[in-house]
């Protein structure tokens, strides 16, 4: 989503990984759990230049990366099987001297498939570039990979249908059928879990977003109880604070930290967003509701909103408190071109907007008549994840720090 460069990346290590795990008489239990963290090894890469620089054969700071995927994914269990694989997914085969003794044979796998697709170039024919590939990778078993998945490599890369389906992963799951599912238990409990653990990897790329969805989260939930929302849409309500920003995954977070106004052409990167948002959670299909309250949460009441310009009758009242608890919880919080709003400043904008249209009157006043309140529920969640924050960097090597966005204090 963020760049054409780096689009396909992981579906092709993920093909990549499973064709040197099944060459190697991987069991399918384990290919799964491979597939899995070749879909996601990359994850702990923040700003487009870490995106990029991930790309190099020789990259620069690789373990920094990696050490931040780790720690996205050790904590949620659904993912904690393969936090290990990912830490150590660039790590040299005959190691380093601060590397484990035992790193994960997985992670072997995934490190070659990984150097493998930075090597090519993709606007080139793909079988004129098998052999210097092959030239390059091979003399280096032994030393950068495993002599083990070196052999595996050999032996498949000689087949013109290796390079082909490399192609294929990109575009359909072909690939991948024979591949057992990863079964979850998919509870409401473990939906909010996963939601929390979405907007953590939203937010935390930048220490001025760090708690914003947990912000929005909070006041969407206690304004869809006043509007009188049962139990269970509440809880939803809930979960699509965390979601709502999640097709900001789209935009580099250059922009986002950007110490000043947007430009028009940089607020047409950012615009996406929603629509992204749409995208990456459209496979809820028993979940449509929550889809449209994330989706349509930049609409306004009299079509001006965006990406669909839907107007008053055709935004779900989930939406519309979504876009309050949006708003309210952006103003009063700092951002890097200003300091948080006074709480009487905030709801004076809110209803100008309620006034002109833009936003719902009757949201609006629930909000205005217990403003205090809706502002203790607001910080008293961002606490929590400020917290959460600090506490997921404060396991990080002292090297670590990002390009564009200040660790916090």
């Amino acid at each position: 989503m963020v760049s054409p460069v780096i689009m396909g990346h992981h579906q092709r290590v993920a093909y990549l990984s499973y064709t040197l795990g099944r060459a190697m008489d991987t069991p399918p239990e384990q290919l799964s759990l491979l597939v899995l963290s070749a879909s996601l090894h990359d994850i702990g890469a923040m700003s487009l230049l870490d995106r990029q620089r991930a790309l190099e054969f020789e990259e620069r700071n690789h373990y920094l990366h990696a050490e931040m995927g780790y720690h996205h994914l050790k904590d949620f269990p659904l993912f904690s099987s393969v936090s290990n694989v990912i830490r150590f997914h660039h790590h040299p085969w005959n190691h380093t001297p601060d590397a484990p003794d035992e790193i994960p044979h997985a992670s072997h796998i995934l490190h070659l498939a990984d150097r493998i697709d930075v090597l090519i170039d993709y606007s080139r024919n793909l079988l004129e570039q098998s052999r210097e590939i092959r030239d390059k990778i091979l003399p280096l078993a032994g030393t950068i990979f495993s002599p083990e998945v070196i052999h595996a490599f050999h032996s498949q890369s000689g087949k013109e249908s290796f390079w082909l389906e490399l192609l294929s992963a990109t575009q359909n799951d072909q690939p991948f059928q024979n591949i057992p599912e990863i079964y979850a238990d998919w509870s409401l409990l473990n939906i909010v879990e996963f939601s929390w653990f979405m907007a953590r990897l939203i937010d935390f790329r930048c220490s001025f977003t760090a708690t914003h969805s947990s912000g929005v989260s909070a006041v969407a939930e206690w304004l869809a109880n006043l509007v009188g929302f049962s139990q269970n849409e509440c809880q939803m309500m809930m979960i699509a604070g965390f979601l709502h920003d999640i097709g900001k995954l789209g935009v580099p977070t250059e922009l986002i930290n950007k110490p000043g106004k947007l430009t028009d052409a940089e607020f047409n990167q950012v615009k996406p967003h929603a629509y992204l948002t749409r995208q990456i959670l459209s496979p809820l299909k028993n979940l449509p509701g929550l889809v449209d309250w994330c989706s349509f949460h930049h609409e306004r009441l009299d079509g001006s909103g965006y990406p669909y310009h839907l107007n008053a009758q055709q935004v779900p009242l989930g939406a519309k408190i979504l876009a309050v608890a949006d708003i309210f919880t952006a103003l009063i919080e700092d951002r890097p071109y200003r300091k948080g709003m006074q709480i009487d400043r905030a709801i004076q904008i809110i209803q100008e907007q309620s006034r002109s249209g833009l936003l719902d009157q009757r949201i609006v006043s629930l909000l205005s008549e217990d403003a205090e309140m809706a502002r203790y529920v607001c910080l008293n969640s961002q606490q929590y994840a400020q917290s959460r924050y600090s506490e997921f960097f404060k396991h990080l090597p002292e090297s670590f720090a990002f390009d564009t966005c200040p660790l916090p204090h």
